[in-house]
């Protein structure tokens, strides 16, 4: 089970060092003071101070005075100052004498805007929990597509945790990927699946693809004995239980698009999500942490892309975790030393005559929502676009 909550204890903040120990490193043009306005992320505040946004627990001094001293409120005057030559950001919250009226809402540390989609209505689940998912089996006068107010079937509403009674609401998801673990010796070349999940899914044959239903042996020995990671869904509707039974009726009440025999139906995650991370460096990167995929179902990741890494809560991955985007490591023919044309390099060995380039810097992946053995995560300043496959490590 995913977490619903991302914040963090407040003792991370006062945390002096990381265990990827770095210099801190202010901006040459970082300010003295800065009034926080509204609008304001944590990120943006900590680019303006540091050139290594992350390490902002490092140098993040609260005000114990002061009611929720890790949080800050639009108004607030950050003040840089050196305690034993130690550069350190205060707050200077001013206290109310006369009237205590509520502050306005804590700044998140990135725009929810980026992730909203994928708080709410995307989830990874485990392999044995979507398999016992109720499903529509059919839609009113089983018509191929139900809109909203169109009466909805739905078989196995009993597998669910929750007691199926008159007025309780459903998400109805849709599968869209199947993640499995990638293999220490998967080869990323040309001939090899490239991407270790599909996006292909039918109801009744389930996922799809070269990856999974292989004709050939090589296919097989890549993923016979992989794990499965999880079955990404996403919420594509609401659904109100009128009626109990075999199937039991549902009344559309809302919807992204038209829902069709085969959705699955999810209890409605009732707890709002909170933002209230702080972007900081991981204790440790498990080893051969890697991107999965990439929202948009577009090839390379850019700024604002949201990624699913696989790794996750079992690995010790939390969120507001900060790492690094290497691209992998590509070996080349050495075509100065061994030209193709030239007969000497025809006897020489293909070992011989290729070069392994060195993994190069994208940029870095910021943790928002973690489940059991996937995380995804947003794109943070990246300076070239990164790619599926690639590395994450410590930032």
């Amino acid at each position: 089970m995913f977490k619903q909550t991302l914040s963090v204890f407040t003792g991370l903040l006062l945390t002096l060092s990381v265990a990827f120990a770095a210099e801190i490193e202010l901006r040459a043009d970082h300010p003295d003071t800065y009034v926080v306005q509204r609008g304001d992320t944590l990120w943006g505040i900590s680019a303006r101070f540091l050139n290594s946004p992350w390490l902002w627990p490092e140098i993040w001094h609260a005000n114990p005075q002061v009611q929720n001293p890790h949080e800050i409120y639009p108004g607030d005057v950050l003040s840089l100052v050196y305690v034993d030559g130690r550069p350190q950001i205060q707050v200077v919250r001013l206290q109310p004498t006369v009237r205590v009226e509520s502050l306005p809402d804590s700044i998140d540390a990135i725009e929810l805007s980026r992730v909203e989609h994928f708080l709410r209505k995307m989830r990874i689940l485990e392999e044995d929990a979507f398999k016992k998912l109720p499903y529509v089996v059919a839609t009113e006068e089983n018509q191929p597509l139900a809109t909203p107010g169109e009466n909805i079937y739905v078989r196995g509403l009993e597998q669910l945790p929750t007691t199926a009674t008159s007025g309780t609401v459903y998400a109805i998801v849709r599968p869209t990927l199947y993640y499995r673990a990638i293999p220490p010796f998967f080869t990323w070349d040309e001939k090899a699946p490239k991407v270790p999940q599909t996006g292909e899914w039918d109801a009744r044959r389930g996922f799809s693809g070269p990856e999974f239903v292989g004709r050939y042996w090589r296919n097989y020995a890549y993923w016979k004995d992989v794990e499965t990671l999880g079955f990404e869904v996403v919420e594509i509707g609401q659904a109100k239980l009128i009626r109990t039974g075999d199937p039991a009726t549902l009344l559309l009440t809302d919807s992204d698009m038209e829902i069709k025999a085969g959705d699955m139906v999810l209890p409605v995650i009732a707890t709002p999500f909170d933002l209230k991370f702080y972007p900081r460096a991981p204790k440790q990167v498990p080893e051969h942490t890697r991107i999965m995929s990439v929202s948009a179902g577009v090839k390379t990741i850019g700024p604002n892309n949201v990624v699913a890494i696989n790794r996750g809560a079992r690995d010790g991955i939390e969120n507001g975790q900060v790492f690094a985007v290497y691209h992998q490591a590509k070996t080349i023919n050495d075509d100065v030393r061994y030209p193709s044309e030239r007969s000497s390099s025809w006897f020489r060995s293909k070992k011989t005559k290729q070069v392994t380039l060195p993994e190069e810097f994208a940029g870095q992946v910021m943790i928002f929502k973690t489940f059991e053995k996937m995380s995804y995560g947003l794109a943070m300043d990246m300076i070239e676009p990164a790619e599926v496959g690639d590395y994450l490590r410590a930032p």
